[in-house]
Parts: C-alpha cells; structure tokens; sequence
C-alpha cells in the first residue's frame, strides 16, 4: 500500500516539475522578448533624427518585435511538445538511450516518435 502511495506521490512530482520547468521556460521567453522590445524601443527613439528616419526605424522595430513574438510562440509551443521519461535504465551511449526510448514508445504507445 505504501509502495503504491509514493509511486503516486512520485508521479505527481514529476507532473508538477514538468509544469514548473514549463512555466519557467516561457517566463524566460516573456522576459527576453521585453528586453528586446525595449532595446528596439530605445534605438528607435535613438534614430529619430528627422520624420522618415522615424518611420523607417518604427517599421523595423515593429516587423522585429513580430518575429521576436512569432520566435517565443514558436519556441513555446515546441516546449509543449516535449516529453519528459523517468525510470528508464540509463544507456551507456546516446543511441543506446534512444533506442530505450523508441521500444518503450512501440510497447505501450500508439506512436513511433521521430528522433
């Protein structure tokens, strides 16, 4: 009974520092994406040296920031895709670990993942 109380314990632990490391990640996404944003903002108030100047250093920034925001989302969402394998018996090289990876996903999963 207690052998099955931690190992239920042990996957709630695990889900959580999953979601945790998740969460983390996108923090660290947000905050580099502001801090691009605001270097963009300052050099744009930089070259404002005459009104098309302006307009030329806005659209930059603005076409910048689009993709720095499509990079994140993108980043964000491959993070979700990400699956995280605890109690495998470690390999002594890569290709041993993966192809753990691989008979366990063809045992028990209905896929066959692409490494």
């Amino acid at each position: 009974m207690t052998k099955l109380i931690a190992s239920s314990f042990k996957s709630q632990l695990l889900s959580v520092t999953s979601k945790l490391s998740e969460q983390v990640a996108e923090l660290k996404c947000d905050m580099e994406t502001l801090k691009l944003a605001r270097c963009t903002e300052n050099n744009s108030q930089v070259q404002v040296s005459s009104l098309e100047g302006f307009k030329l250093s806005r659209q930059n920034s603005d076409k910048h920031l689009a993709l720095i925001v499509h990079r994140t989302l993108d980043d964000v969402s491959r993070r979700k895709r990400n699956v995280v394998v605890s109690g495998l018996p470690e390999g002594t090289t890569p290709s041993d670990d993966r192809q753990a990876f691989l008979q366990l996903c063809e045992a028990h999963l209905p896929i066959k993942p692409v490494l």
